[in-house]
């Protein structure tokens, strides 16, 4: 018998126990769903940390496409005005002065005219190949380069205003009179083209913020 109720108090202990443990698991569920529901809360207010491979693929398109219309339009900038320093006749010819169009040709075709022309070239010709590399392969000098990006007239302004001034200077006392009209009027016309490369910069910049974007809220591939 001693048997019998040590096993039967055994039994009844183990009874006791068991409403124990079922309350601890009642009184964890509320703590859990009440997390639950904070994160649920928070949710539309988190940014998003994971981007799916379709879009990730999708916005290093679009981020080419942006750097390629640039990189077309400095090039059909630079190619008029290229065009425009060896061929100058139809530029002189609208102004109607009495200016020796054939010794004017002559001067205007000096290598040194078009250096300003191709060192801006050469300028968004690196910004380009740069902003192309952090596209494909996003690194942490995506930030600082975003911020040259966005000093990049700054840069060129401080590079072509003392070039063109050197070269204005140059040719007022190497070249005759004629070609000094002829070259005032030539650099005259090409402010027309500048409009070409007017949305240059601006799309190398929204390039720049879109790649640090990507970088910070997506997963850099």
């Amino acid at each position: 018998m001693n048997e019998v109720e040590k096993l039967f108090q055994e039994q009844q202990a183990e009874s006791d126990r068991a409403p124990d443990f079922e309350k601890d698991i009642h009184s964890v569920q509320p703590m859990m769903n009440r997390d639950e529901a904070v994160n649920r809360a928070e949710e539309p207010f988190r940014p998003q940390q994971a981007v799916s491979g379709g879009s990730m693929e999708k916005q290093k398109s679009s981020v080419q496409l942006l750097l390629n219309i640039a990189i077309i339009l400095k090039t059909l900038q630079t190619a008029l005005e290229i065009c425009m320093y060896r061929f100058p006749k139809p530029a002189i010819s609208m102004t109607r002065t009495s200016v020796n169009i054939a010794e004017a040709t002559e001067a205007l075709r000096k290598p040194v005219l078009i250096l300003p022309a191709l060192l801006s070239f050469g300028i968004i010709l690196l910004f380009y190949f740069l902003l192309r590399k952090q596209n494909m392969e996003t690194t942490e000098l995506c930030v600082p380069l975003m911020i040259v990006t966005l000093l990049l007239p700054l840069i060129t302004s401080a590079v072509g205003i003392p070039l063109n001034l050197l070269i204005t200077k140059w040719v007022s006392r190497t070249q005759s009179q004629e070609a000094l009209v002829a070259f005032s009027l030539v650099r005259s016309a090409l402010s027309a083209i500048t409009i070409f490369a007017a949305p240059v910069v601006p799309m190398l910049a929204a390039a720049a913020g879109m790649i640090c974007y990507r970088r910070k809220y997506g997963t850099a591939q």
